[in-house]
């Protein structure tokens, strides 16, 4: 108990380590979030304000459709206004308003707008569509014998061919990946806390290494004790990490709290257990090899993944299939996306095996070569 306390102790002191694994995924998670703010804001249905010049030619027809046409059962697509001229210019000029619509004196549909703009497109386009409606109506209109009103309502009975099919799915939320991704990065990234704990406990690497070797404690009774104190710290590092995620940034990942814990738990052991394999692995490499080993694991899992565009997700997932399998980010990744996409659990469950099955192999081979280890002389 005494080691285990001084091991916790170390490893807190070591601020390197620290900053990688904590401080840069919040980082991540912050530029994450600036950016992707103004998206989601830009994808938001926004009502949009028009005046209209109130006189004797108004097509009311369009006034009601423009007033009851919606994004969805709670966002009108416009606000209407009745203006005088003089006060839709002043409006229109400090963008109050998107447009102003004006019926002239023959009837003609007048559209007066200030800048461009996605609002200011979707108002366009809209008038557009109305006027060759109403074109296609008065040339029907000539050629058929049936009333106007008529014509109307008949266009207005539209059959439905398209029905909705159960898929067993939830609403695909694309920017989760982004930190579904990053929440896999700095699970993999636990294996700085792997080298570390390998590293001190190996004479040829660390000071520290020597004089653990030469305390004559049982070989398994530290690794075990360096990888426990490795994983308490790793996984705390996460669950600040998750805290920052939900209450300051507050990002919803739509996801079972239990099985975000056990995704995590389980994904911290394997980038701990990742991260000593190839440090006691490759015993002649520099200790800044190992570490680049395990920050491509990570940095290039988590493109892989789709931590930098979600296409590259969906083209592995299409093309380099096999890559989900030895990727641990990415079946991280997979893992919540499975989470929040699917209603079954199937998915989750194989990524969760395949995560467990990665775990058991890296602590396996890190025992057995650990267990062999032997100095000539110290």
């Amino acid at each position: 108990m005494h080691i285990f306390k001084i091991r916790m102790l170390i490893l807190f002191r070591n601020k390197i380590v620290l900053f990688w694994t904590l401080l840069f995924p919040i980082a991540l998670a912050t530029l994450f979030n600036f950016a992707f703010a103004n998206f989601l804001k830009s994808e938001e249905f926004v009502t949009i304000p028009v005046a209209i010049i109130e006189n004797d030619n108004l097509d009311n027809r369009l006034i009601n459709l423009m007033q009851e046409i919606e994004y969805n059962s709670e966002a009108k697509m416009y606000d209407i206004t009745y203006m005088n001229n003089d006060e839709a210019d002043l409006k229109l000029n400090d963008e109050t308003v998107i447009g102003i619509i004006e019926f002239d004196n023959e009837n003609n549909l007048l559209l007066k707008l200030k800048k461009g703009g996605i609002q200011a497109t979707i108002l366009k386009s809209f008038l557009d569509e109305y006027i060759q409606t109403l074109d296609t109506i008065n040339s029907l209109s000539v050629v058929s014998d049936n009333d106007i009103n008529v014509i109307m309502d008949d266009l207005q009975n539209n059959k439905d061919y398209i029905s909705d099919v159960e898929t067993n799915t939830n609403p695909a939320l694309v920017i989760l990946i982004y930190f579904f991704s990053l929440i896999g990065m700095a699970l993999i990234q636990g294996g700085y806390w792997g080298t570390v704990a390998m590293s001190d406990l190996q004479a040829n690497l660390s000071d520290r290494g020597m004089r653990v070797v030469i305390s004559g404690k049982n070989k398994f009774n530290l690794l075990i004790t360096h990888l426990i104190s490795s994983f308490l710290v790793h996984i705390t590092e996460i669950l600040i990490f998750l805290l920052y995620l939900f209450f300051i940034l507050r990002i919803d990942l739509s996801i079972s709290i239990w099985l975000l814990a056990l995704t995590c738990i389980l994904g911290s052991l394997t980038g701990i257990t990742f991260g000593a394999f190839i440090t006691i692995s490759l015993k002649k490499a520099g200790e800044g090899t190992k570490v680049l080993i395990t920050t491509i694991a990570g940095v290039f899992g988590g493109f892989l993944s789709g931590m930098m565009n979600p296409g590259v997700k969906y083209f592995v997932h299409t093309k380099l299939r096999f890559l989900e399998f030895i990727n641990p980010v990415g079946v991280i990744n997979d893992a919540l996306y499975s989470l929040q996409y699917f209603q079954t659990r199937e998915r989750f469950y194989i990524n969760i095996l395949i995560l467990f099955i990665m775990f058991i192999v890296f602590t396996l081979f890190t025992y057995l070569h650990y267990r062999r280890d032997t100095y000539e002389s110290i």
